[in-house]
């Protein structure tokens, strides 16, 4: 993914930061907040959660975003944070800014970690996991 390119998930604002109710950015944020949901802690401790428990599946592309993004220095707690923060303000209505780099690569990340929830809930292992992930985002 270019700089230039949007993801689809963002692609459901619009120019003037309002929702286009024919995208699916609600439905990925729900998706992974469904997958989530039964880990203990808050969201943001939730994300944490899972972005450590998945390193190994998401390195690669963590380490290529934030190299396209030129992001250095924030962590998984700084990119929990920014994920939360859009997500409370697509689900409770507020006028939205535009997607900062960190949040895109925030939302990146949450879209690949649907993936690593799914297929660990259906048996994979993280090896399998990070092996079909290559496949499929590669």
């Amino acid at each position: 993914m270019y700089k230039n390119e949007t993801p689809k998930y963002v692609i459901a604002l619009n120019k003037d930061c309002k929702i286009d109710e024919n995208k699916r950015t609600i439905g990925y944020i729900d998706d992974f907040y469904n997958s989530i949901d039964n880990l203990e802690g808050t969201l943001p401790e939730q994300i944490c959660c899972a972005l450590k428990e998945f390193t190994k599946p998401l390195e690669k592309i963590k380490q290529r975003l934030f190299v396209h993004y030129n992001i250095t220095n924030v962590n998984n707690g700084e990119l929990a944070q920014q994920f939360t923060k859009k997500r409370n303000y697509v689900a409770h209505g507020r006028e939205l800014q535009q997607f900062t780099d960190i949040e895109i690569v925030a939302y990146i990340l949450v879209e690949r970690l649907i993936y690593c929830l799914l297929l660990k809930r259906v048996g994979f292992s993280i090896d399998e996991i990070t092996m079909i992930l290559e496949k499929i985002f590669e």
